[in-house]
């Protein structure tokens, strides 16, 4: 299987020449000389795809406790045609609003803070988007980040 890179899709031309010496002694010296010229068309089938709907469940922290974390890694419909969670390249992450405390490395969404002014409900989206195609639609997700008081 090939995967073809963003960077390598479009249209290419190929002009090719050949000349084919002749064992003909009547005509010494003569070559027949052939051209051809074709037009290879190279797409990504992943112009086609689709991010899968994937549940992003709230995530609660208690206040000075270790870390709360989610896997937010999202599918698209091509990708998981192919078993390749990359073959449509990376996605790009993007937290609105954002807070000090709730941060994604990777896939990995984390909530911590150590800060007991930061004790509340805080409404966010997580965006995501194909970074190499930009024309897929990005898919947003809702859901609540929660600090509570720790209780001993």
């Amino acid at each position: 299987m090939t995967i073809v890179s963003p960077l390598n899709v479009g249209i290419y031309i190929i002009n090719t020449s050949a000349e084919i010496p002749q064992e003909n002694p009547l005509t010494p010296g003569f070559n027949r000389k052939t051209s051809s010229s074709f037009t290879l068309t190279v797409q990504s089938d992943c112009i086609n795809t689709q991010i899968l709907d994937k549940i992003i469940a709230d995530i609660n922290l208690f206040v000075n406790l270790p870390a709360s974390t989610q896997d937010v890694a999202f599918e698209d419909s091509i990708a998981a045609s192919h078993v390749i969670p990359a073959y449509c390249g990376t996605r790009t992450y993007t937290l609105s609003p954002t807070y000090a405390f709730l941060s994604i490395l990777g896939t990995t969404m984390s909530l911590y803070t150590a800060n007991s002014a930061d004790i509340g409900d805080y409404p966010v989206d997580l965006t995501v988007s194909l970074t190499e195609y930009p024309g897929i639609a990005s898919i947003t997700k809702s859901f609540v980040a929660s600090i509570s008081t720790c209780l001993v």
